[in-house]
């Protein structure tokens, strides 16, 4: 059981290593898959799920950028958040209330 240990540890720090890519940082297939050990395929996918999240930038040429992301930009989603957790809260108040109100 050591091992396994070991290498969810050894993978976590692998992982560790690219979360703390800066934005602006170009980032590869090849060699991030060569990094974690694994084949292309999943990194691909991963990949274009964060280009999908916003996260990176697909590079016209090839390869992907990280995405800077500021602390404005961290406050305004906190805010949507916030505002749109408020409104579910409310709504689902309001439901509770015709349900009440019903039986």
């Amino acid at each position: 059981m050591p091992h396994i240990s070991f290498r969810r540890q050894e993978q976590k720090n692998k992982m560790n290593l690219l979360a703390s890519k800066e934005g602006g940082a170009r980032v590869a297939e090849i060699p991030t898959a060569e990094l974690l050990g694994v084949s292309r395929q999943p990194v691909r996918m991963a990949f274009r799920l964060l280009e999908q999240e916003g996260l990176l930038i697909k590079n016209p040429t090839r390869g992907y950028t990280v995405r800077e992301i500021s602390e404005k930009l961290i406050n305004d989603a906190l805010e949507v958040r916030g505002i749109l957790e408020g409104l579910a809260a409310k709504t689902i108040a309001e439901q509770d209330k015709l349900d009440v109100l019903k039986h």
